[in-house]
């Protein structure tokens, strides 16, 4: 069950997002798109990690084996 975080993560001026392992970015608000130059349209569905150019331990997936 997923909670409605909307109207919090919408009207909030920081950067916020909302994600779940499966699904990806469910949720991405004006601060996000900002911060990180994505619209919602972009980022939702996206892995985080994809988007921000982020990884586990500072390194590629690659890199980790």
């Amino acid at each position: 069950m997923r909670l409605q975080q909307g109207p919090v993560v919408e009207l909030s001026r920081a950067p916020i997002f909302v994600w779940e392992l499966d699904a990806g970015i469910l949720e991405w608000n004006r601060g996000s798109q900002e911060l990180y130059g994505y619209t919602q349209e972009q980022a939702i569905g996206c892995s985080p990690s994809e988007l921000l150019n982020t990884h586990p331990l500072g390194r590629p997936p690659a890199a980790i084996l």
